[in-house]
């Protein structure tokens, strides 16, 4: 039930982040989706430079550079919405199957 909620969230993150940049995109005339990483300079600058050193000191600066910001410069919505999608295929209900045996 929690992995549901959270795959409730990120889809309704991911369809908010859609309505706003369509909501520019009529404004300008053409379609720019915002990338996961510009939102996150653009709220907080100070945790994506931590994250930043966090990972590459901790961890590996090859998770950083290749893997994290691949996955970071992906359409906002996009990025929530098929993170809502692999949420809730990993929380769905299972189907319960009777077995009889003779």
């Amino acid at each position: 039930m929690i992995v549901r909620t959270l795959a409730s969230w990120m889809l309704l993150v991911a369809v908010i982040a859609l309505v706003a940049d369509g909501t520019i995109a009529t404004a300008h005339g053409s379609f720019v989706a915002t990338t996961v990483i510009g939102h996150w300079k653009s709220l907080a600058p100070a945790s994506l430079a931590a994250a930043e050193t966090l990972v590459s000191a901790r961890i590996s600066p090859a998770l950083w550079d290749p893997v994290l910001l691949s996955l970071l410069r992906l359409p906002t919505f996009a990025f929530f919405g098929g993170l809502g999608l692999l949420l809730f295929a990993a929380g769905r209900k299972r189907r319960r199957v009777n077995i009889y045996a003779n």
